[in-house]
């Protein structure tokens, strides 16, 4: 697969930050913010994944009552 091009605007407290992270790394910007945002994205489907399976448990009738969850965290309190 090719790479494309993609510009980023990014403040002056971002961007010095990045450039600290390339220097202190020995690597350039763009690796540096490929990676990041290849990780970014692999956590946000992991996310996505996770609430898509509760809304499909919720949507079978799968779930805990709201009196269930009340008294699981009056067991925590009272157990601290």
């Amino acid at each position: 697969m090719a790479d494309d091009t993609l510009t980023l605007h990014l403040d002056g407290k971002t961007l010095a930050s990045l450039d600290a992270v390339a220097a202190e790394t020995n690597r350039d910007r763009e690796e540096i913010v490929s990676d990041v945002l290849k990780a970014y994205l692999d956590r946000y489907k992991e996310e996505v994944a996770h609430v898509m399976e509760g809304v499909r448990q919720a949507d079978a009738g799968r779930f805990v009552a709201q009196e269930e969850v009340e008294a699981f965290f009056e067991r925590i309190k009272t157990n601290s």
